[in-house]
């Protein structure tokens, strides 16, 4: 696939990202959410579903310039801090589709509830495109192998918060319900080795993936 091409798809399902994104959210204001995310308005944030695909549209956003400007002349190079940062939104929203996939679906059967409405750009598509444009597309750069546990960062910040509403303050002292069911029976803290050793497997499975397809096309 030529460099141009390459950027163009790449700047194509970012934009896509962006715009379903943006949508999703304006969604929320309008009609509120479903399934395991019933709340209308800026309540939305607290769940990391939510916070996980802006903070990927966002990343998508850094990178539309240079993946335009690349596919007009076939020379821009996108940014390493602007991979590295994909890099953090693409991990954030693979955790959220393989929570839904591996977890909360069995554990409700919800399916409506999981894919239905926006939730199944929230919880599927977005993470999926996402996922597509980092390991195939946005691969203009040689990444050291320490960048690839840096997007575990903003996971951890998520679950200290979420850890500190629904455990320490609790819902009957103004704090949030369990709505991901990770401390039931009491054991959150088999949920929080379980969500952070597979937030590291994901980031370094994704960094290697796109640093392998950076390999093959400098080759080729």
């Amino acid at each position: 696939m030529s460099v141009k091409k390459k950027n163009l798809i790449a700047a194509i399902v970012n934009t896509v990202i962006v715009i379903a994104t943006a949508f999703c959210l304006v969604t929320f204001f309008t009609k509120g959410g479903n399934g395991n995310m019933k709340s209308f308005g800026f309540v939305m944030f607290r769940y990391f579903t939510v916070d996980s695909n802006v903070f990927c549209a966002l990343s998508s956003l850094c990178l539309l310039p240079c993946e335009y400007a690349a596919a007009l002349n076939g020379k821009t190079r996108l940014p390493k801090w602007a991979q590295i940062f994909k890099l953090m939104g693409t991990v954030t929203v693979t955790l959220t589709m393989l929570v839904v996939i591996v977890f909360l679906l069995p554990m409700t059967g919800d399916f409506s509830g999981m894919y239905g409405g926006v939730n199944f750009y929230l919880h599927l598509a977005g993470p999926i495109m996402a996922v597509y444009s980092f390991c195939f597309l946005e691969n203009d750069n040689m990444l050291d192998k320490a960048k690839g546990v840096i997007p575990v960062v903003p996971i951890l910040i998520y679950g200290i918060v979420y850890f500190v509403m629904v455990i320490v303050i609790g819902p009957e002292r103004g704090g949030w319900p369990d709505f991901y069911m990770f401390n039931m029976g009491g054991r959150w803290y088999i949920a929080v080795g379980a969500i952070a050793a597979v937030s590291l497997l994901i980031s370094m499975g994704e960094f290697a993936l796109n640093q392998r397809r950076f390999k093959n096309v400098r080759k080729s």
